[in-house]
């Protein structure tokens, strides 16, 4: 397989355009800023790997990036209900008093 180069130039195009979309995604599709945006850097951080070559040390730090969205997303104690919520886009606040 030809390994073809990119310019430093087309590179940043790439990544900056895969962080544009994963923030429009993020601000759109109502998942918490916070461990979303891990997931956003992620995304780039892979993308400007694969464009530069450099594989082995895009997907390290992507995992590392998404890997520690996951673990901000579902919570120190790893709840179904949590995963399911943001799979699902399902998370509704609940009032604490009861209804009566």
């Amino acid at each position: 397989m030809e390994s073809r180069r990119l310019s430093k130039e087309r590179v940043d195009q790439i990544s900056g355009g895969v962080f544009l979309i994963g923030l429009a995604l993020l601000f759109t599709t109502g998942i918490g800023f916070w461990p979303g945006i891990l997931f956003v850097i992620g995304a780039s951080s892979l993308a400007r790997g694969m464009a530069e070559g450099r594989e082995w040390y895009s997907v390290q730090g992507a995992l590392w990036m998404i890997g520690l969205g996951l673990f901000f997303t579902v919570g120190f104690n790893g709840g179904k209900n949590r995963i399911d919520d943001f799979l699902f886009c399902t998370h509704k606040r609940k009032n604490s008093l009861p209804v009566t």
